[in-house]
């Protein structure tokens, strides 16, 4: 009865000549049942809402909301527990391509935690330590590494890479020390890394094809010592944006595709040529193939 308003206020107007006191109480109760504005700030017949977002749809400024594997996203992040940390805690994010929480604690196999078949292989000498959420792995400069092979998969294109990083050094040795790298060596010539380099800076190089490469780098002074939260934002074409502690520190434009190095397996801690170790601790490691918003990523370094 109450999906037809029409009808029934039809009926209740009748019923009103005979029946005046129950009369406004019917009506009220149609206006109640009526699609439109929530007065609880819940999805209403028609799905509008007056407290933001609908669980299935953009965020109320355009963006999308965690979780969807869509493109770049302004909105708010969905609720407080967001992100999930912890292996065996369901990540439902189709764009997490992989997920180290580093809470292993033995052995020599790193565990990928987005169920995406990413597991590492470490070798050198690793030591499992205390992270900023659980536990973390040490890497110590000179030969511990962690191979996650060359997928398919790992050829990217936008994507955003996050961690918690306790650096001991920026420069162990060489060109700095990568904490994740596609590439032999130098990306002058061919692959991507995102590495510590000289003045306590976070680094990215994307290698271009017959010319110099695009580089993006933090300001200098970051801290060691400490658990810092870095990520970096790859839109190809449009911006390679640096993120410290949740906050956007430097901005390329323009930057170019990846010029891929398809061979060379994508590294923790070293590359799969020179090596160059990056020297410090990480924990909570992700890559999603999408670029998160500022909110995410101010989540993400909560």
């Amino acid at each position: 009865m109450l999906s037809n308003g029409r009808t029934f206020l039809r009926a209740a107007a009748m019923c009103c000549v005979a029946f005046a006191p129950a009369c406004s109480l019917l009506v009220s109760v149609d206006e109640l049942s009526s699609p439109g504005t929530s007065t609880e700030g819940g999805p209403t017949v028609d799905g509008a809402s007056t407290d933001g977002p609908s669980a299935d749809g953009p965020g109320a400024d355009g963006g999308t909301l965690p979780g969807d594997g869509g493109g770049p996203s302004d909105g708010p992040v969905a609720d407080a527990s967001w992100p999930p940390i912890g292996c065996g805690v369901a990540q439902n994010d189709p764009s997490l391509l992989a997920y180290f929480a580093f809470d292993d604690g033995a052995g020599g196999t790193l565990k990928d935690c987005s169920g995406r078949g990413h597991a590492g292989t470490i070798a050198g000498t690793p030591v499992w330590t205390t992270g900023k959420y659980g536990g973390a792995l040490s890497f110590n400069g000179t030969d511990t590494c962690v191979d996650l092979g060359a997928g398919t998969d790992l050829r990217l294109g936008t994507f955003t890479l996050t961690a918690w990083a306790n650096v001991t050094t920026y420069v162990p040795g060489g060109l700095g020390g990568h904490i994740v790298s596609k590439s032999t060596g130098n990306p002058n010539a061919i692959g991507w890394r995102f590495s510590t380099i000289a003045s306590n800076e976070f680094e990215t190089k994307l290698a271009v094809n017959g010319g110099s490469p695009f580089s993006v780098a933090s300001p200098a002074g970051e801290p060691t010592a400490t658990w810092v939260h870095v990520a970096f934002v790859l839109v190809p074409t449009q911006r390679a944006d640096i993120y410290v502690g949740g906050a956007r520190v430097a901005n390329g434009v323009s930057p170019p595709a990846i010029y891929e190095e398809v061979a060379a397996s994508m590294r923790l801690g070293c590359n799969a040529g020179t090596k160059d170790y990056y020297k410090g601790a990480l924990d909570e490691l992700r890559i999603y193939t999408r670029a998160l918003s500022d909110a995410e990523l101010a989540a993400l370094a909560k």
